[in-house]
């Protein structure tokens, strides 16, 4: 699988698991949580887009590196 299609199948699961959690703690019905999901994903794909970082406090850090999104998550260990 390309890096490309490998990151698009990532980002994907991340949404539905962001709509699920959504759906399940907050009681969102499922059309609600996957366009509030898209949304959330939405907005940091611009500000990355534009040059921006995004930092999600007790989560991680991320940037946009030579077209490619890098990201430096809290307390994993991973940098």
């Amino acid at each position: 699988m390309a890096e490309s299609s490998m990151f698009e199948h990532e980002l994907e699961q991340m949404k539905v698991a962001l709509a699920q959690t959504l759906f399940e703690e907050i009681g969102l019905n499922v059309r609600e949580a996957m366009e509030m999901a898209d949304r959330f994903y939405g907005e940091i794909a611009i500000s990355l887009e534009s040059g921006e970082s995004v930092e999600l406090a007790d989560f991680g850090y991320f940037s946009l590196r030579d077209g490619f999104s890098s990201s430096h998550m809290y307390g994993s260990g991973r940098y």
